[in-house]
């Protein structure tokens, strides 16, 4: 009669090791870039909101005079503030 082809698709290979090594690695993976993802969108939105703050202090000094105390006090928060942020980033 001729040649007989097989028409059923081929039986579903059995789960490897490796297999499950690469998918939890994957989701990990995933998990971090996420995390990380946010981070950067809140320590981006946290840089511009303390910016905007510094800004609207030394616009309402008088453009004539040294800084003034409270201008060199949030300055100096700002910038502990960005210095804590960046060494509790690296500890993790």
């Amino acid at each position: 009669m001729g040649t007989q082809y097989r028409t059923s698709p081929d039986p579903p290979e059995e789960p490897t090791e490796r297999g499950a090594e690469d998918a939890a690695e994957t989701a990990t993976a995933m998990r971090r870039g996420a995390l990380v993802a946010t981070s950067s969108l809140f320590g981006l939105a946290f840089l511009v909101v303390a910016l905007m703050q510094v800004t609207r202090v030394l616009a309402t000094s008088s453009p004539y005079s040294a800084l003034s105390v409270v201008d060199g006090v949030v300055i100096a928060i700002v910038a502990l503030a960005f210095v804590a942020g960046l060494v509790i980033g690296r500890r993790r």
